[in-house]
């Protein structure tokens, strides 16, 4: 988190990309999944980069390469062959659409 001045920020798609909380931001993380033939997709997004890491390492069954592998069935990665993050958009999607800190509890 950072400490910051008053002020609201948002991209240029109208999505917010920093939340405040008592004088400090907190940074969105989006993950994406990738797979050949197809786009990358936003998947998740998460509230630190920590959580974000966790959850690809929980998910991951079996590594094929830097961000690459066999993700858990059932994981927001599942279907994917690829990841990869970022704490900005990379993509027009909604990122209301996906869920926010997801768990391995939530499966």
């Amino acid at each position: 988190m950072r400490r910051v001045q008053d002020r609201e920020d948002s991209n240029e798609r109208g999505t917010t990309l920093f939340y405040k909380t008592g004088g400090f931001e907190a940074v969105m993380h989006y993950l994406y999944g990738s797979k050949k033939g197809v786009e990358r997709r936003l998947v998740a997004t998460f509230g630190s980069e920590q959580q974000l890491l966790a959850y690809v390492r929980w998910s991951t069954l079996k590594e094929l390469g830097e961000r690459l592998g066999k993700f858990e069935q059932g994981s927001a990665l599942a279907s994917y062959e690829a990841w990869e993050h970022s704490t900005k958009p990379l993509t027009d999607e909604d990122a209301t659409s996906v869920e926010h800190n997801p768990t391995p509890s939530m499966l």
